[in-house]
């Protein structure tokens, strides 16, 4: 469980926004969808220009980043224990420039709107930062325009955001990046579950949102819950009724939760009372999905929302920038009856995104991902590059070529950092393999003799398959290149990789360093499944003549700090 802070959530109203019908105004209007139309035809850009730029001024006054060397943030983000390594990273990313979305950008579309949680009101035309509104609860389908939040500020989002094509969603001002917080209250009456020394019963039917009606795998889907602050992924789910199931709970430890959608209950352990705990859970919603293109996302934060943080679908000129994306996912895909939640995930068709300079932490599933599994979806030129990652199931995850009529094309994940790799329903557990594929812990033990595995992924994924990279391709004639990546440390494997036919070795891969600190030399980090279907472990990458090998064992000084100097190259062009 992941100790984070949380901070108070408000509750806010939903935004309502004037639906004009206009005629020869040169709205940006979408048949079916808002026509967003300004007060008065003025360009909110330049209008009171001064006045603002004096205004920006004397905020500039008060707010100063401080900047912090490459070595101090690699030094944060190798301590597992640290949470600060995304404002350090933000805060060079801001004296750098980069976060600024500039007058030309903006320029793109016809208005921009701006919103502040602390000091906005609903009844300003939000058309300038003096003016701006104040409610985002519940953000409607938008395109073709500009939507801007105050930095320092946190909005309660009580509904996903969907970007269609010319929007642009970032910040403005001075400050932390704006929150995007899709945590919600959890307000029930728990009440002891009898013979059970920590279990805890309540009823979710009340809290809107949450519950549906028809009783299916969709009612009361949650991913995370939050306890005074804390966060647990630990969702129970099976697929089949399990009789002892409580009693296997009431064993397990703290924050564990069990959602029985039949009879709309919520089963948690707690050693306290949880009626005096704050409780909040996971939105059942992505946080941002992009549709369309010319879209950009640039310096926010993303907290608990329960699918995925940002998704995309169909998309054509993406750009992902500076943002800080953490404690996403663990929600119940129904239909396949499998938890999920990635922090950037593109699905079906895509062609030129860029995801750069972003911070990924506490993820359920995958903190990077491009897939399909559409015959008629194609991908070309996605890049991600220059990502800082830690604590998730898998860090880069590439699958679906195969499935593509078209396959997937210039296909790149290169210079990001991916560390820490966990199961985060029980991160703190070391499971590897030795080299005829059994599992061991951390002391070289055969794995089921040692400590039991909790795990609450569901009854599809086992941990066997964590990893910092899992590559699943098909076909030989996709353009992939993994390179210039940090691995540093795993509680598994290193690389998950499957080739397609002829292929030996993953020539895809270059120049990536790995690091970990195994105690055990013989354990394998590195497993590849050929295409005929033969599994192979090796504890080494032995691949192209430029890939960076760092021997696993012992900790070697100067593997070490061939890995730290590699991670601080990382981190300076994540900041520029």
């Amino acid at each position: 469980m992941k100790n984070i802070k949380l901070p108070k959530l408000h509750i806010l109203l939903e935004i309502l926004f004037c639906v004009s019908v206009v005629t020869g105004c040169g709205a940006h209007t979408v048949p079916g969808e808002i026509s967003w139309v300004p007060a008065e035809k003025t360009n909110s850009l330049s209008e009171n220009s001064t006045e603002q730029e004096e205004a920006h001024k004397e905020e500039a006054d008060f707010i100063s980043y401080e900047i912090y060397s490459s070595a101090q943030i690699a030094e944060a983000l190798t301590d597992a224990s640290r949470s600060d390594a995304a404002s350090m990273v933000w805060d060079n990313q801001c004296m750098s420039g980069i976060t600024e979305i500039t007058e030309e950008e903006l320029a793109h579309n016809m208005v921009t709107y701006y919103f502040s949680a602390s000091e906005g009101d609903d009844a300003n035309n939000g058309l300038s930062p003096e003016k701006p509104k104040k409610n985002l609860s519940s953000f409607p389908v938008v395109s073709g325009i500009n939507i801007l939040l105050k930095r320092g500020d946190t909005f309660s989002i009580t509904e996903g955001i969907t970007l269609k094509s010319d929007t642009v969603l970032g910040g403005y001002g001075q400050g932390d990046r704006p929150i995007l917080d899709y945590r919600q209250e959890l307000i029930v009456s728990w009440e002891k579950v009898k013979g059970y020394n920590s279990l805890w019963r309540a009823d979710f039917k009340d809290i809107d949102g949450l519950y549906v009606a028809d009783g299916t795998d969709a009612n009361g889907n949650i991913g995370q819950i939050w306890i005074d602050g804390d966060c647990s992924f630990n969702r129970i789910y099976r697929t089949v009724e399990d009789v002892n199931l409580l009693s296997e709970m009431d064993t397990y430890g703290e924050g564990y939760f069990y959602i029985d959608s039949q009879r709309s209950k919520i089963y948690l352990t707690c050693g306290t009372n949880p009626n005096d705990a704050e409780l909040h859970y996971s939105l059942p919603t992505s946080a941002i999905s992009i549709v369309g293109s010319n879209v950009k996302v640039r310096g926010l934060e993303v907290v608990g929302a329960g699918y995925h943080g940002i998704s995309m679908y169909n998309i054509d000129n993406v750009d992902i920038s500076c943002c800080y994306i953490h404690h996403v996912g663990g929600g119940l895909l129904v239909n396949q009856k499998v938890r999920y939640g990635n922090a950037i995930e593109l699905w079906g068709s895509g062609k030129e995104l860029t995801v750069r300079g972003n911070v990924i932490e506490w993820i359920y599933d995958t903190a990077m991902t491009n897939q399909t599994s559409m015959q008629g979806a194609s991908q070309e030129n996605i890049i991600f590059s220059n990502n800082l990652c830690r604590f998730s199931f898998w860090g880069i995850e590439f699958w679906g070529d195969g499935c593509s009529a078209e396959g997937f094309h210039n296909i790149a994940y290169k210079d990001n950092a991916i560390m820490y790799i966990c199961d985060p329903t029980n991160p703190d557990i070391y499971v590897y393999s030795s080299s005829d594929g059994r599992n061991l812990d951390a002391y070289g033990q055969v794995y089921e003799e040692a400590v039991p595995y909790i795990t609450c992924r569901g009854d599809s994924w086992p941990f066997s398959r964590m990893s910092a990279i899992n590559i699943a391709m098909s076909r030989p004639d996709t353009t992939l290149e993994i390179s210039g990546n940090v691995c540093w440390e795993t509680k598994r494997c290193m690389t998950l990789l499957a080739l397609p036919k002829d292929s030996d070795k993953p020539a895809f891969m270059t120049d990536n360093t790995f690091f970990t600190t195994i105690p055990s030399e013989e354990v394998c980090l590195y497993r590849y499944t050929d295409y005929n279907g033969t599994i192979h472990y090796n504890n080494y990458l032995n691949t192209d003549e430029n890939m960076i090998e760092v021997s696993i064992g012992k900790t070697d000084e100067k593997s070490y700090q061939r890995s730290y100097e590699e991670l601080k190259r990382l981190v300076e062009a994540a900041c520029q």
